[in-house]
């Protein structure tokens, strides 16, 4: 007997379901603190993340009822939070770029208003809503275009905003904004991967949605949406990531601890310390020695001492430029 989704008893899919909201919840309660002193936008973003989760419950519940109202609620709802969602990362990447202006935030809600309401019309991004036996899925409208520019065109303009942040040899806003930019892109990874696959799929005709896979992969966006707002967590959680500068740095003062290297565990911590200091302070080397609690003149010292070091390996350009 051939097994398929739609075989699967929808109690299985929905006791993760559940799960994964109670962990969101969990999360959430653990981290309140944190979270309300957040930027507002990581808030919201939060806040859409639930809303998805909560629609996925309701498309499970009226799985093999989808001629009720209800069911046509429910995929909307997750419709509408889904565009929601997008514009919410694109103000959040644009805020941590140092792009985001008051003029972008009125377009992105304008496009958010007009988004939400094609689907909430009932002639428009969905004509209706049909069943894949474990959940329910769209019968796209003739708007259904609408919706996928809107969603699509959120994500890849705030994950193009991101890896410019990472990328950008300019002091800009500093170290700090190209660590939450980092930490956002790996987080958003799960989400925007599984998101294209189910895009792809339903483009060639094949009954699924975002289901199962989709909310776990939003519970870690979520941890680390919070952690993003922490710096101490936001360097930890960098440094376990293979290929990260954090993560490189980690790997050479782990080596130089264990090795009693008091010197080069001096030299990589400065390394580290300096160029993101004068970074913070928009190249202010009289701010940066403040935050660091030396002189400016021992702060030029050190950092004509990295320069030579660094010379004699490869040439960068200079701390001051």
């Amino acid at each position: 007997m051939e097994l398929s989704p739609a075989s699967f008893p929808v109690t299985l899919l929905v006791i993760p379901c559940v799960l994964a909201l109670a962990l969101k919840i969990l999360l959430a309660w653990y981290n309140w603190q944190y979270i309300k002193r957040s930027n507002v936008l990581i808030v919201l973003f939060i806040a859409t993340l639930f809303g998805l989760n909560f629609g996925e419950l309701l498309l499970f519940l009226f799985a093999h009822h989808p001629e009720s109202i209800f069911a046509l609620i429910g995929l909307k709802w997750v419709y509408v939070f889904a565009i929601l969602m997008s514009q919410c990362f694109l103000l959040l990447s644009l805020d941590i770029a140092g792009r985001l202006t008051k003029t972008v935030f009125y377009v992105a809600a304008v496009v958010t208003i007009v988004g939400a309401l094609e689907i909430v019309l009932p002639v428009g991004v969905l004509d209706g809503v049909e069943s894949i036996g474990y959940s329910l899925t769209r019968i796209p409208g003739d708007q259904y275009w609408m919706f996928q520019l809107i969603f699509l065109g959120g994500v890849l303009v705030g994950f193009v905003a991101l890896i410019h942040t990472v990328t950008s040899d300019k002091l800009g806003r500093g170290a700090l904004q190209k660590r939450k930019a980092k930490a956002l892109l790996i987080g958003t990874m799960p989400i925007i991967l599984v998101s294209f696959v189910v895009a792809v799929l339903m483009q060639l005709g094949f009954a699924v949605n975002y289901s199962v896979v989709g909310t776990f992969a939003i519970i870690f966006l979520l941890w680390v949406l919070i952690i993003v707002e922490h710096k101490e967590n936001l360097y930890g959680f960098l440094g376990k990531v293979p290929t990260t500068s954090e993560y490189n740095l980690s790997i050479k003062l782990n080596r130089a601890i264990a090795n009693f290297d008091l010197e080069k565990i001096q030299r990589l911590t400065e390394e580290a310390l300096i160029p993101e200091a004068i970074s913070r302070c928009n190249g202010n080397l009289t701010h940066a020695a403040k935050l660091l609690g030396v002189s400016r003149n021992t702060l030029s010292r050190r950092i004509a001492q990295f320069e030579e070091r660094e010379a004699q390996l490869n040439p960068h350009p200079s701390l001051k430029d």
